[in-house]
């Protein structure tokens, strides 16, 4: 797995940060001007699923990168979902079964993402989310429109046709992207990048919340941070020692808070291990049912006293590895099946890669990511392999049906 991370704190899904294991006081919970999302039966299903997904991703991508992480797997999941409307058979079985949805159908997945996706943006006015997805198709390739119409009905997909061997090609793509994060990422393709692909799947998203009680700027001040090496580092902290926020102690493993933005339709969600135990083991223990049931054990708020570090996260990952370890082998093979996609050139996926970024402060969070999934055909040339002889080198004169070695040299200088 690539990366490229420049990090004061560890974020993913879920955002790692500190919170106080005082004792606190139960209140009762603040009145909102606001409506929660409104989920059938089956749409509670998916969303818990969903967080599933959330949750092994990050374990998995933590198990390969002992670094700072910031992943956005709402964002891998939409632009996954767009995928999955152009898979078939056992490519789209692995699709679903690492994204958690089994048997439901696509029609039910494609519905929820939908309403999700609506409401999200509509849910808090004191909260901006932005969600835009693109798919950019090669000029000449044979697509089915089943394909770009179900995407454009379902994720508002808006179709673009371009030249990806054109240098300004991946120039338009990157200004889709900074336009949609309100230029928080700038840049998610290189030209030479997709030089070879015949179809782009993009997913932006970006999140502006302000701090339901905002820390106050007063309060900040140099404190120690003690990193996972037990070093400690000086950073400006946060403190605000009345916030009225859902907490609880998980004994023996972590405490959790949630810090609520805007009119507590969203929240960060912060995971702080107990002393003496390690953050891989309170990540490795976390699963999406027992957050939810955690959580909501306590209905009320209490009156804690928070420290909070400020923290500004770039985060960058190919997820290929991660996505193969998690079961989606297939899609990156030449067994791929993208048959609903188009039926003149097999399609595999040749890349799943997403930048992120987060500003945490005393005013709240700001926060954008960038999924994109490139397509290429099964049967792509490859570049040679650079074997350049000049240098020192050692030689040998074999015979070839016993390997037999009749001469074994040595070349220092010519």
């Amino acid at each position: 797995m690539k990366r490229k991370t420049t990090v004061t704190l560890l974020l993913a899904g879920l955002m790692l940060a500190a919170c106080n294991k005082d004792d606190s006081t139960t209140q009762p919970t603040p009145s909102k001007e606001r409506e929660d999302i409104s989920l059938t039966k089956v749409e509670q299903t998916i969303m818990g699923l969903n967080n599933s997904f959330a949750l092994n991703l990050l374990q998995k991508v933590g198990a390969d990168d002992a670094g700072n992480i910031l992943l956005s797997p709402l964002s891998a999941s939409l632009a996954l979902g767009m995928l999955n409307n152009g898979a078939v058979g056992a490519t789209q079985q692995e699709i679903q079964e690492v994204l958690g949805y089994g048997d439901i159908t696509r029609d039910e997945l494609n519905a929820y993402y939908h309403k999700l996706v609506s409401a999200l943006k509509n849910l808090d006015p004191k909260v901006t989310v932005g969600i835009a997805n693109s798919i950019w198709i090669k000029y000449g390739f044979g697509y089915k429109l089943d394909f770009t119409e179900t995407n454009a009905n379902y994720y508002d997909a808006v179709l673009d046709i371009v030249d990806f061997t054109a240098p300004k090609t991946a120039s338009i793509i990157n200004e889709w992207c900074s336009d949609k994060t309100v230029g928080k990422i700038p840049e998610i393709v290189k030209a030479n990048e997709i030089e070879a692909v015949q179809m782009l799947l993009l997913n932006a998203l970006y999140f502006k919340g302000t701090w339901t009680t905002a820390f106050d700027p007063k309060n900040t001040c140099e404190e120690p941070f003690y990193n996972q090496d037990s070093k400690a580092t000086s950073v400006k902290t946060m403190r605000n020692s009345e916030l009225s926020a859902r907490y609880i102690a998980v004994a023996g493993k972590y405490c959790i808070a949630e810090l609520p933005y805007g009119n507590e339709a969203f929240n960060m969600t912060i995971v702080l291990p107990e002393e003496g135990v390690s953050l891989d083991a309170a990540m490795a223990s976390l699963t999406a049912d027992g957050l939810h049931t955690q959580l909501n054990t306590y209905i009320g708020h209490s009156i804690i006293d928070v420290k909070l570090p400020r923290f500004e996260v770039n985060y960058e990952c190919t997820l290929n590895d991660c996505l193969r370890a998690m079961g989606m082998r297939q899609m990156f093979t030449d067994a791929a099946d993208f048959s609903g996609i188009t039926t003149d050139e097999p399609l595999c996926v040749g890349f799943v890669k997403q930048k992120t970024w987060c500003l945490t402060d005393e005013e709240g969070t700001e926060a954008a990511a960038v999924t994109a999934i490139g397509m290429v055909t099964t049967a792509m040339p490859t570049a040679p392999i650079q074997f350049y002889v000049n240098r020192p080198f050692l030689f040998f004169i074999t015979e070839k049906s016993t390997e037999a070695i009749l001469f074994a040299g040595k070349i220092s200088s010519l």
